[in-house]
């Protein structure tokens, strides 16, 4: 890598951020920008949470699950795939919510566009959820509140190797060789 940078052979991959708001009684509680995901979850409760999903202001679901995740194509290889959510090439201009552990077996990964505004908010006040952006410490989710998650204006420059492109990674961390022999 240090080679290719100073030899001018390096180039960047623009990858997508998500802005996220906790959002309580209207107003802006916390904002972060994310690179891989916003998740929200039950916390130390074991129980299942309910939560409401909206698109652009039109209700998707409810999830009766663990938790879920909003996470950019970046994220998608990361709490996403191991929570059972597809991958996302970098570029692919779209973002993956994906149920933890959902209850209800028809509840699967959806992929949205990254233009598409993502409004989470508690179906009921029977057990707390809580919000985690890229991991950072929780917030709790007031009871009337939300997060909402949409694209961020700016994106991040990350350096890649000119001969290294996204699918022989995949390939070299996943261990896919063509064949199952």
């Amino acid at each position: 890598m240090v080679d290719a940078i100073a030899n001018g052979r390096i180039s960047y991959s623009k990858r997508a951020l998500l802005t996220v708001e906790l959002q309580g009684e209207g107003n802006v509680i916390a904002s972060a920008k994310a690179l891989n995901d916003a998740v929200i979850s039950r916390g130390d409760v074991s129980r299942l949470i309910r939560l409401q999903a909206k698109i652009d202001g039109e209700q998707l679901t409810e999830y009766n699950a663990d938790g879920l995740i909003v996470a950019t194509p970046t994220g998608s290889t990361a709490y996403s795939l191991s929570a059972g959510g597809p991958i996302l090439e970098p570029q692919s201009g779209v973002f993956v919510i994906t149920p933890i552990c959902p209850h209800v077996l028809t509840n699967r990964s959806v992929i949205v566009s990254d233009s598409a505004k993502i409004e989470i908010s508690p179906a009921s006040t029977e057990y707390p959820a809580f919000l985690s952006i890229d991991g950072r410490a929780p917030l709790r989710i007031p009871d009337d509140g939300a997060v909402v998650v949409k694209r961020a204006t700016v994106t991040l420059p990350l350096g890649v190797l000119p001969e290294v492109s996204f699918f022989s990674v995949l390939r070299q961390k996943l261990k896919w060789t063509g064949s199952n022999l």
